[in-house]
This record gives structure tokens, sequence and C-alpha cells, in this order.
């Protein structure tokens, strides 16, 4: 065992939701927080209005909105603690958003309607963890693993064997990841080693399809807009020793 001699600020505090905390004035013995969250969002809308012959087709229009928060906050300390302390944390998030959408006509489509296709997905992951006290005696373990995964499909057809004044067709895929890491062990005086580890894993996967072509014939079709968006923000903060709190 390493020994370390930290000199820290006094205060120590997480505030959260759902948080999970070990706190006494003396701790004597081994501590140990593990948290798991685990969600997953399936979302899927079918829309079709095709036939033979569309003469007038109506619009079809669908939206799948999905927001998921996780959270975990874990707080070990007290004035002396004599131990070691361990905090786990696993988050991750699954959400899969999918559209199709259908009104071509098989033979004929004059003035077929507009396609409006939308998903948005938030996904937001947020770990705190903090351990220490005024006299740490013992080694401090902390690891967090944050996943998310989003797929986002739209698929719009408004063809046919002969098109006339074809509909519009628009499409948007929007998704915005946040993953929050905090990690803060201190301590006026630590007598120990201290190990943070920290992965954050953001996949985003976006497909647009639109088929708006005549088999035989086009006449005045309608226009096709396409737009996914994406956002991705990681952020980590580990602090062993004197400083300031994670912000």
């Amino acid at each position: 065992m390493t020994r370390k001699f930290l000199i820290v600020p006094l205060a120590l505090g997480a505030v959260a939701w759902g948080s999970t905390a070990a706190q006494a004035e003396i701790i004597i013995g081994d501590s140990s927080q593990t948290n798991n969250q685990s969600s997953e969002t399936n979302q899927a809308i079918s829309q079709d209005a095709g036939g033979g012959i569309v003469l007038g087709g109506g619009e079809q229009n669908a939206a799948n909105n999905s927001a998921t928060t996780l959270n975990n906050s874990q707080n070990a300390g007290g004035d002396l603690v004599v131990g070691d302390s361990k905090q786990s944390n696993t988050q991750g998030a699954t959400t899969n958003q999918s559209i199709g959408q259908n009104s071509g006509g098989g033979t004929l489509t004059l003035d077929g309607g507009n396609q409006n296709a939308k998903n948005t997905s938030t996904t937001v992951l947020t770990s705190d963890q903090t351990t220490g006290g005024l006299i740490v005696l013992g080694d401090s373990d902390q690891t967090s693993v944050q996943t998310s995964d989003t797929d986002q499909t739209i698929g719009q057809d408004t063809g046919g064997g002969i098109v006339l004044f074809g509909g519009n067709q628009t499409a948007t895929n929007t998704s915005k990841t946040t993953l929050n890491n905090d990690q803060t062990a201190l301590g006026l005086l630590v007598l120990g080693d201290n190990a943070q580890a920290n992965s954050q894993d953001a996949t985003t996967d976006q497909d647009l399809d639109q088929d708006a072509n005549g088999g035989t014939l086009i006449l005045d079709g309608g226009n096709q807009n396409g737009t996914n968006t994406q956002n991705s923000t990681a952020n980590n903060c580990q602090e062993i020793g004197f400083g300031v709190f994670c912000i």
C-alpha cells in the first residue's frame, strides 16, 4: 500500500437524485456501494396509405419522442474512516426509433399527400462519486461505466407506376447524448491508495431513406427534405487530493 499525505479543504458534499450515502462520524470497516441502471426504449410507427390508384392522397405525420435520464450519486465519508471504500457504477441506455411511411399508388398517384416524419431522442447519464473524510486510513476505489446507444431510422415511399403532382417528403432525425462523470477522493490525511476509473461510450446511428420514384412516369414530383442532427458530449472530472470539487 502506497502512503500518501494530502491536504484538502474540509468540506465534502454531493447532491443528486437517488443518492446512496454511507456517512458517519467514525467508520471502521470496509464499505461497498454498487449501482446498476439500465433503460431500453423501443418506438416504431408504420403508416400505409398506398393502393392501386391514389387520387388526392392525405398527409402522413409521424413522430417518435424519447427522453432518458439516469442519475447516480454515491457518497462515503466520515470524520475518521478506517477501511477500504469501493464505489461502482454502471449505467446503460438504449433507444431504438423507427418510422415507415408508404403512400404510393401501385399504378397511379395523382396529387399525392405529404409525408412528415421526426425522431427525437435525448439521453442524459450522470454519475457522482465522493469518498473521503478528515482522516482516511485505507484504500478507495471508484469505477464508473456509462454507455449510450441510439438508433434512428426513417423510410418514406411515395413512388408508383405513374406519379402526377407527388407529395413532399420531410424527415428529421435528432439525437442528443450527454454523459457526465465526477469522481472525488479527498481527505485531510490520507494513508492508502486511491484508484479512479471512468469509461464513457456514446454510439448514434441515423438512417434516412426517401423514395419518390415512379416506375413509368413522374410529372411534377414532390420535394424531399432530410436532416440528421447528432450531438454527443462526454464530461469527466476526476480529482484526488488538494483542490476544488468537480463543477
